[in-house]
């Protein structure tokens, strides 16, 4: 990372949870030289188990690796399960796991695919940005769903909202509706942020607001993110 960036240089800022920012960051300076800002604007916490526990289940849906810490967390039994992206299927533990590698619509048409009988469990967060459970309703399969973790907000400190108001060009890194709604809520100027989207539909939140510009990955899963940043990086730079 550079010591004495010039005030022209981008600053990358990562509002993830700690945890998953640091992953990122990581992975970024693998591939970059920049000044990375960790700053998070939510943390996660497991759910206590419902009592009682879910059973009866043929399979489990998950859509962040969150999900699947839960599970083991509540000590459910092991089964096959369905996942979105390579990062979940990391924390999966299960008799089988099918990656979709994309978003929740590309899950939806792996587990179509399949025509698993179920009933599933797609075990998921407080705040989510599909429609899973009615999605394969329509397909004819069954599924029930489970909160199994709270996203919790953070308030933005003085540090996060002087990179967001600050001079400096700063690349903002969004992962999901939750995380730009988040960033939008700090009510800071966002005439420095050019942002880079994981998802259209994540872009979509950014629509009233004038930031400099969105950048959307090719695709929504973490590599094409890493690659969409290191991109945009050197590309401002230049």
């Amino acid at each position: 990372m550079t010591d004495n960036p010039a005030m022209t240089d981008p600053i990358i800022l990562l509002t993830r949870p700690r945890a998953q920012a640091q992953e990122f960051a990581d992975a970024l300076a693998a591939h970059i030289d920049a000044e990375i800002a960790i700053h998070p604007l939510q943390d996660i916490m497991i759910c206590p188990p419902p009592d009682p526990r879910p059973a009866g289940y043929q399979a489990y849906i998950f859509t962040s690796p969150n999900g699947a810490r839960a599970a083991r967390h509540w000590g459910l039994p092991p089964r096959p399960a369905y996942v979105v992206g390579q990062k979940t299927a990391a924390a999966t533990q299960g008799d089988a796991v099918f990656c979709a590698d994309g978003d929740s619509t590309d899950l939806v048409a792996l587990i179509g695919k399949h025509a698993p009988r179920g009933p599933l469990l797609h075990l998921h967060g407080t705040h989510v940005a599909g429609h899973i459970t009615q999605d394969l309703a329509r397909l004819g399969i069954t599924c029930d769903s489970c909160v199994a973790y709270d996203q919790v907000a953070l308030a933005a400190g003085d540090d996060v909202r002087s990179v967001l108001s600050g001079p400096r060009p700063v690349l903002i890194p969004v992962f999901s509706p939750r995380s730009a709604k988040l960033l939008i809520d700090t009510g800071e100027n966002p005439q420095n942020w050019h942002i880079i989207a994981m998802s259209h539909k994540v872009a979509a939140i950014f629509d009233d607001i004038p930031c400099k510009k969105i950048t959307i990955a090719e695709r929504p899963n973490g590599p094409a993110m890493l690659h969409a940043v290191c991109l945009v990086y050197r590309e401002s730079c230049i």
